[in-house]
């Protein structure tokens, strides 16, 4: 078989790139594209195929599985952004990002904290391995590593595209921790001086007093050096002050605890949020003012085209 090929209805070959199938079958194939497709219309592609030998899309350079990236030298990097780490934390044009988990105390409905989770840092994910390259093409380019902390599992992916300011994330979780929450830290280059969030109804600008607050899409947060939109649509719940943010990503209170009841009544009762999450988030530096471009990507995210295949 040759190389997939998508041609438009005009018969133009559209820019794709070969990434990795969702499930772990041979022959199968999955196919990276741009296109635009107008609100309430729809586009016809064709799936076809390159004979061997014939002429590939410029550009397009071939993945190196495993390929690790050391020392200093940027994880990512495109002409908008540049992608560094350390063991624990990603450093995006100047802003940190690490997988933080807290201990949490407070009961299921979170009665016994009211609006501020208060349980102090127990560490953070480190990671397992260097970062190995998922995708290499035209179209985008993608690393991943392994990272645990305590009985917990962390994969996370970063792609970002030849073109675009914003760099993608996604982590699978395999959480096991008891009590506690896993929150993602954002520390940005400079102190933090204004914040609006996306909520039910529209934007909200919100004071930074470390309070906890429901989230509703993402959120854009004003430095004094630079500006960053966080596209989060399955992040429900948010903290910020001056000096970062924290996105909680999963709390693990026991079942249907309802504080004052002591918690050490039922030592053997189950916890929440066990077992396999997948978060997809984008971080967008430089962002323009206003909230529009989070909320138009918030809504991609969670209402993409429908596709489906035609054969005949």
């Amino acid at each position: 078989m040759g190389d997939p090929v998508l041609l438009d209805e005009q018969g133009g070959e559209v820019l794709s790139q070969v990434v990795e199938p969702l499930s772990k079958v041979e022959g199968v194939v999955r196919l990276l594209f741009r296109v635009s497709v107008p609100a309430g219309e729809w586009r016809i592609l064709r799936l076809t195929e390159r004979a061997r030998g014939g002429a590939a899309q410029r550009g397009a350079r071939e993945p190196a599985p495993g390929a690790s990236l050391e020392g200093q030298k940027p994880v990512l990097e495109n002409e908008h952004m540049r992608v560094l780490s350390d063991e624990k934390a990603l450093f995006a044009n100047g802003w940190m990002l690490r997988f933080d988990v807290h201990d949490d105390l407070s009961d299921t409905w979170s009665h016994s904290c009211i609006n501020r989770f208060q349980g102090p840092c127990a560490g953070s994910f480190a990671a397992q391995e260097d970062w190995q390259t998922a995708e290499a093409g035209p179209l985008r380019d993608a690393v991943r590593r392994p990272a645990v902390f305590g009985a917990s599992r962390l994969w996370c992916r970063l792609m970002l595209a030849r073109d675009e300011p914003l760099l993608w994330v996604r982590l699978s979780v395999v959480w096991a921790q008891a009590r506690q929450m896993l929150r993602l830290h954002v520390v940005p280059p400079g102190a933090i001086r204004q914040r609006t969030d996306l909520v039910s109804g529209g934007p909200l600008e919100r004071p930074l007093d470390g309070l906890e607050y429901p989230l509703n899409g993402g959120m854009v947060v004003g430095a004094e050096a630079d500006r960053l939109a966080i596209v989060a649509p399955e992040v429900f719940s948010v903290s910020a002050d001056t000096h970062a943010v924290d996105l909680t990503l999963l709390r693990s209170p026991y079942v249907a605890h309802h504080d004052p009841t002591p918690a050490a009544r039922r030592p053997d009762h189950p916890v929440t949020d066990q077992g396999y999450h997948e978060f997809d988030l984008a971080f967008w530096p430089n962002c323009p003012p206003g909230t529009e471009g989070v909320a138009r990507l918030a809504r991609g995210m969670i209402m993409p085209p429908i596709a489906w295949d035609l054969t005949g």
